[in-house]
């Protein structure tokens, strides 16, 4: 459910993956629980793009080690309390 919310309210917008391209799901509650679970699934890309309903955009740093170069990237995050 959450993957398809971020997919239904960016695929119009091309987006350009970062390399590598780094996805998530981040449980924000705390603790284990097994209704009402509130969580947060990101993606890295490239490029700026505008926020939707449910979607927002960080930007951030990336280093990617093996030169040392920090690279500014863009992170799509969207949450979504999953109600059993």
């Amino acid at each position: 459910m959450i993957w398809g919310k971020l997919a239904e309210e960016t695929c119009r917008m091309n987006l350009v993956e970062d390399d590598p391209c780094l996805c998530a799901v981040t449980y924000l509650d705390g603790e284990y629980k097994e209704e009402n679970v509130e969580m947060m699934a990101w993606k890295t890309v490239k490029g700026s793009y505008p926020d939707t309903e449910h979607v927002k955009f960080q930007t951030g740093y990336r280093n990617h080690g093996y030169d040392n170069k920090m690279t500014i990237v863009q992170t799509i995050v969207t949450t979504v309390t999953m109600i059993k």
